[in-house]
């Protein structure tokens, strides 16, 4: 019984070497932190397209992965950092890992006073994880993490910590509800 974790090493070292993926279900389990809304400043705010027309925020998460979350509509906070309004806005995302390229959110919803996001198929950065205490509707989808360590297929986020200052705010990864292959 001593030498079954070498076996497995060695098996899974194979597996690998031959260029086999090896799924990984993150469905139940949440992944990463636990976001909570948090709020820089400690006052609600909010920011409302001009005459239509859309606006941009910065996203960053802790490990320093950026992207530019662009927003037609409006995102509303309380003093707590819980999302008030925003869900019904119309959203684009872009990352390091597509610079030229502005993704489709296909679906937008708040959980537990946090912005869940969920992107058409594409290549994003792969940001820090991190869940909601409630599950998202959403069923379970496939996504790869490429050699070079970015997400591709759908992708969702958390977004929290909405700064009316600088209109920045953070980023996190919801891998939950994703088949992963690696």
């Amino acid at each position: 019984m001593k030498k079954l974790p070498f076996v497995i090493v060695i098996t899974v070292f194979l597996l690998v070497a031959c260029g086999v993926t090896v799924p990984i279900q993150s469905a139940a389990t949440p992944a990463g932190v636990l976001v909570k809304p948090n709020n820089p400043i400690g006052i609600g705010g909010y920011w409302k397209s001009i005459q239509g027309n859309a606006f941009t925020v910065s996203l960053s998460d802790i490990k320093g992965g950026q992207a530019i979350l662009e927003v037609q509509g409006e995102l509303s906070w309380d003093k707590e950092g819980n999302l008030t309004e925003g869900a019904e806005s119309i959203f684009r995302i872009q990352t390091k890992a597509n610079p030229d390229h502005w993704y489709k959110i296909i679906s937008a919803e708040v959980l537990d006073g946090l912005l869940v996001l969920t992107a058409e198929d594409g290549i994003y950065t792969y940001f820090t994880e991190g869940s909601s205490a409630t599950p998202s509707s959403r069923t379970t989808m496939e996504a790869t993490i490429t050699g070079d360590g970015n997400w591709k297929g759908q992708a969702s986020f958390i977004i929290t910590g909405f700064d009316p200052m600088n209109f920045t705010a953070s980023i996190y990864q919801d891998s939950r509800n994703y088949q992963i292959q690696r």
